[in-house]
Parts: C-alpha cells; structure tokens; sequence
C-alpha cells in the first residue's frame, strides 16, 4: 500500500461516509452502481427498487464486502504503521485516522438502518454482525495505532 489513498480506498471511504448519514427508516440504494440513501416508501419505489435488483440481500451482501475490504486494509495500515519506519508512515497515519473516522461515524448509520428493517430480524442480525465481526474489530485496530501515534509524538515532542 502507497502513502497516498487509492482509488478504491477514496470510494470506500465515500460509501462509509454515505452509509453514515442513514437515518432511522432510510435504506440504501445499490442501483446503477451508486451508492445512495433511499427514503421513498411508495409502492413505486418498490417497485422501482425490484426491477434494478435492489433488494435488503442485495444491501447486505454489499455491506459484508465492503466491510470486509475495509477491515482487510485496517489490518494492513495496522501492521504496517506498527513495523515501518517513521518517513514511509506519515501519509499511512493520516489515511488511518481518516479510515478511523469514517467507520465510527457510519456504524451509526448501521445501526439506523437495523432499525428499519426491525420487521426481520434476521436482517437484522445481519447487519450487527457486520458491525460486531467487521466494523469494530477495524475501528479497534485503527484505534489502537492511533493511540500509538498519539504517544510516539508526545514522547518525540519530550526529547530536548
């Protein structure tokens, strides 16, 4: 991984950030391959949603791979800011912080969207074991090299 974002990174943090603004009784919206929040309740809309394949598995299958993705590159920007040396970590860090962010602003959105779909639980369930086994382990992989960031920079800022 480079010391600037990629890509892919650059979306997955985008889509982090929109499933961050879901609100209680919002869904996700995966057509077209965007991205987007979908708060139509019609019969329309659900039907619109059926002809573009855009269904709650559909949502949750999209979720357990982004989640996946992400907590893959948590553990590599862990490990690596933990092993490399100080001039290769600088852009890691801040792309860490930025991930760390991302993820904890859009486990509530998850949580939002579990309240939606509270008429199924196994949705329902679905969605807290994204945040259970993916999202939490990421932010507590990403926290913990924040916190070490924090204490390198205090001890450097220490020396004479």
């Amino acid at each position: 991984m480079s010391d600037t974002i990629s890509d892919t990174l650059h979306e997955q943090l985008n889509q982090l950030r929109t499933i961050a603004k879901i609100q209680s009784g919002q869904k996700l919206s995966l057509a077209n391959g965007r991205v987007s929040i979908y708060t139509d309740k019609s019969y329309t809309g659900w039907l619109w949603r059926v002809w573009y394949g855009d269904s709650r598995e559909e949502t949750i299958k999209f979720l357990q791979k982004l989640y996946k993705s992400i907590n893959e590159i948590s553990r590599h920007l862990s490990d690596s800011l933990q092993t490399g040396d100080i001039d290769h970590c600088i852009g890691k860090a801040q792309v860490a912080k930025n991930l760390l962010a991302e993820l904890v602003r859009a486990k509530d959105g998850l949580e939002n969207l579990a309240k939606t779909y509270h008429a199924y639980p196994d949705i329902v369930s679905r969605i807290e074991g994204i945040i259970i086994d993916y999202s939490e382990p990421a932010i507590h992989s990403l926290t913990s090299v924040d916190t070490q960031q924090s204490a390198d920079e205090t001890e450097m800022n220490d020396i004479p």
